[in-house]
């Protein structure tokens, strides 16, 4: 399959529609929701947004044993022999084969394609072990496994920049995949500790693909593309507030932290200054990471303030659920504070869902961008399907979630002053 001229009207391409999910750990159960993107008949391509594979072995706390998906080899990935192994471990799992014989793919990395929360220049002590192989060496390994098994090119990566290119689908979309994690300095220990400090110092992108970064998306309103769609290994947004996951004698829990781009607020802030400033419209972000199903609106002050004219929505976010990866400790520490959740945040973020594996169906025309969440209850039997389970629409020049209109020719003028006549407490 090919993409459309860039130049190709929005009138000559009805929709474009594709599947975007991350994260599969083998142990962890069965890709049937891979198997259930590739059952599809109506689909133009799947977005990838990190960890296509993982670096553990088989363990306790996720533990393939009793389904027979013992990681292969079964072993702490370091050596170029091992990270090949896994993923042909991957590509012989029939669910992910048919999903690549189907569609074409366009990709990113995440952490677990080399180590866990690794940084450009190392990783935590916890994941890396120099005795046997220094992380230097560790990471290319990963690097080299990765543009041999996926079909990305070694071309797209530069050392000094990271893994990131645009793709103009006509003059529907602009699709901006970005890197996150291959340039990034060491996080912080916390995210109030990264408050304050220089972008030369602490950052995600890098000077040259920050930069890279918002041309992309400012050219993208000068050709007068309809949408700017991101595609990223981590996530915008900001954490509600810590009070929002605590109980009465349990101190309280940020849910994003210092590996997202929260904890690095300076460089998040300087991107978020350049779409306010360049009044760059029809920006919406898909974000791997969390393993959680996130619809959120990134504010002009990155931290949310209420009432204050000062913040207000800049674009949507939306986060993945894994692809089927573990969702650990979520029971206790997030679960019992789901009703607080929609009580403090959801003024910021209407849909929060824990638990499950997914994915999200986009469907992109000139009147809108479709989302669907679709999860599956239990990837520990290969039998279980998905299920949709939340739809969104985001319209033209309005940065909130709405419900699908049954009539998409409405125009933009009609649905805002619905909103400020018919409930203004939802207009930020």
């Amino acid at each position: 399959r090919t993409l459309p001229n860039e130049d190709t009207s929005v009138t000559d391409i009805s929709s474009w529609k594709m599947a975007v999910g991350s994260c599969k750990q083998y142990a962890h159960g069965f890709f049937n929701n891979l198997g259930d993107i590739a059952d599809r008949d109506d689909l133009d391509m799947m977005i990838w947004l990190g960890d296509y594979i993982y670096e553990f072995p088989n363990d306790p706390l996720v533990d393939g044993s009793d389904i027979n998906r013992i990681p292969f080899p079964n072993e702490f990935l370091y050596t170029l022999s091992q990270y090949r192994g896994r993923y042909l471990s991957h590509h012989l799992d029939e669910d992910v084969k048919r999903a690549h014989q189907r569609l074409p793919w366009i990709m990113v990395w995440d952490d677990h394609e080399v180590v866990n929360d690794y940084w450009k220049d190392g990783a935590p002590d916890r994941w890396q072990n120099d005795s046997i192989l220094d992380f230097e060496q560790r990471k290319l390994n990963g690097y080299q496994a990765f543009f041999e098994w996926t079909p990305v090119r070694n071309s797209d990566y530069d050392p000094n920049s990271g893994l990131y290119k645009s793709f103009k689908i006509g003059q529907l979309f602009d699709l901006i995949m970005v890197d996150a994690r291959s340039q990034r300095t060491e996080p912080k220990d916390s995210v109030l500790e990264a408050v304050g400090v220089p972008v030369e110092e602490h950052y995600a992108f890098g000077e040259i693909q920050g930069v890279w970064f918002m041309n992309e998306l400012k050219e993208s309103k000068q050709r007068q593309a309809k949408w700017r769609i991101i595609g990223s290994d981590v996530v915008f947004g900001q954490s509600p507030p810590e009070q929002v996951f605590a109980a009465q004698d349990v101190e309280g829990r940020v849910f994003f932290g210092e590996d997202q781009l929260e904890g690095y607020d300076a460089e998040r802030q300087i991107i978020i200054d350049s779409i306010v400033k360049n009044n760059i419209n029809n920006v919406i972000s898909f974000s791997g990471g969390p393993h959680t199903g996130i619809a959120q609106k990134i504010f002009s002050t990155g931290n949310p303030i209420r009432n204050d004219v000062n913040s207000f929505p800049v674009f949507t976010e939306f986060t993945m659920d894994g692809m089927s990866a573990p969702k650990l400790f979520e029971d206790e520490r997030f679960v019992p504070f789901q009703n607080e959740y929609a009580d403090k945040w959801g003024w910021v973020s209407p849909y929060f869902r824990l638990e499950r594996d997914g994915y999200c169906i986009v469907d992109i025309n000139n009147e809108r961008v479709k989302v669907e969440y679709w999860i599956n209850e239990n990837t520990r039997s290969s039998q279980t399907e998905s299920k949709l389970d939340e739809t969104f629409c985001i319209y033209p020049d309005v940065v909130e979630f709405n419900e699908c209109e049954e009539n998409e020719e409405i125009g933009f003028l009609e649905r805002l002053l619905g909103k400020l006549w018919g409930d203004e407490t939802d207009v930020e």
